[in-house]
């Protein structure tokens, strides 16, 4: 290029002006384009593979593992199945008292205070536990305490329990009960466990003395 021409061209540049606006807005363009550009290198990959997915589903049923099993080996023989029986068709065998029973298998049956005449474990066929019956010897009259270890099993014997149509309350305790003359019944739940009585109480003042034995 001639000398003269490139004077000309760098004079005609000097005089051109360029607005404060048309700066201002690109240096704000500038900026965006420089955000822009940073987020998408900050920005973290969230593709996951196949591998990864199974780890994580890995660890979760590890996590299960630990906590259900040590839960099913301290129930011990408790039954959690859900089943029906008759009395006739467990299996019966006497234990010493619903209180060692507790002890022996980190329970908290409720039992009587009472004198304990007779107690049995009755037991299915794959020798899981039902329930325990407790025979005690009254002051005034003799009475039995029913526990069915598990209230998701059920026994054909007590079906006539789910009709008792009276109630009281021990506590927050719903007691369910009838007195028929000199013979009376009464059942309760409490925790996971459902309870049977069968007693002598002629009103239900004498069904509370029974129950404050044993509640």
């Amino acid at each position: 290029m001639k000398k003269k021409n490139k004077q000309s061209i760098d004079r005609i540049l000097s005089e051109i002006h360029v607005s404060d606006s048309v700066l201002e807005a690109a240096q704000e363009e500038l900026l965006k384009e420089n955000s822009k550009a940073t987020a998408r290198e900050c920005r973290p990959k969230l593709k996951f593979k196949a591998r990864h997915i199974a780890a994580v589903v890995s660890c979760i049923c590890l996590v299960l593992c630990a906590v259900i099993i040590p839960i099913s080996m301290n129930r011990g023989n408790i039954t959690m199945s859900g089943g029906q029986y008759s009395l006739d068709e467990l299996n019966r065998m006497a234990i010493s008292c619903i209180k060692d029973y507790n002890a022996e298998n980190d329970m908290k049956l409720f039992f009587s205070s009472g004198m304990v005449v007779n107690s049995y474990l009755y037991a299915n066929k794959n020798h899981e536990d039902i329930l325990i019956k407790e025979e005690y010897n009254g002051v005034d009259n003799p009475y039995t305490l029913y526990v069915l270890i598990d209230s998701g099993n059920s026994i054909k014997d007590f079906a006539s329990y789910d009709k008792l149509k009276k109630d009281f309350y021990i506590g927050t305790v719903r007691i369910y009960y009838s007195i028929d003359g000199e013979f009376c019944k009464a059942m309760f739940f409490e925790s996971e466990q459902q309870y049977f009585l069968e007693c002598g109480a002629r009103s239900e003042s004498e069904l509370r003395e029974i129950l404050a034995t044993i509640l």
